[in-house]
């Protein structure tokens, strides 16, 4: 007999219903965004988030964000990691050479969005509704498979990441 959160299979074994995730208690727990209450009624979150103001949540707010993918809280770029599934996407988990500690970093192509999420770059290959993101903060757009700028009249400048007119266009 399983407990109440929980669905016994065929084979004997207890496992968490359909929107619950076991915890390191052996209970289940709701997932992120689901109501949770703080104490001994629950429910209770699942084990990778918090209950935060009524509401499951990551545990590292200023350094994660959750990544529906995955279904899991994922650290931002300069978040701390200890693998690349660590990672938001298109970021990679590296050795901060000034400490023994790692963090994420956008892999290269790639540039850091306002969110701390990555974004690729000039001259990054792309698929148009692919789910990849040209730099929003360049104003690049997937034009012909490449990031690039939106009109041929600008070319990229890349110090101050951002697509400038050339001689001729309109300004």
């Amino acid at each position: 007999m399983c407990s109440s959160d929980l669905t016994c299979l065929a084979t004997g074994d207890c496992v968490c219903l359909p929107g619950f995730y076991s915890r390191f208690d052996g209970f289940c727990g709701v997932g992120y965004n689901e109501a949770c209450v703080l104490g001994s009624i629950g429910p209770f979150c699942s084990d990778q988030f918090v209950c935060n103001q009524g509401k499951c949540a990551c545990r590292h707010p200023k350094h994660q964000s959750y990544n529906q993918s995955k279904g899991k809280c994922v650290s931002i770029v300069h978040g701390p990691c200890s693998g690349a599934t660590d990672c938001t996407d298109n970021a990679e988990c590296a050795m901060n050479p000034a400490m023994t500690e790692r963090f994420c970093k956008c892999r290269t192509g790639y540039v850091e969005n306002r969110v701390g999420g990555c974004e690729a770059g000039h001259g990054t290959n792309c698929e148009y509704g692919s789910g990849s993101v040209c730099d929003r903060i360049a104003g690049l757009q997937c034009l012909e498979g490449v990031c690039q700028c939106p009109d041929e009249s600008e070319a990229f400048n890349e110090k101050l990441r951002k697509c400038v007119g050339l001689v001729g266009s309109r300004c």
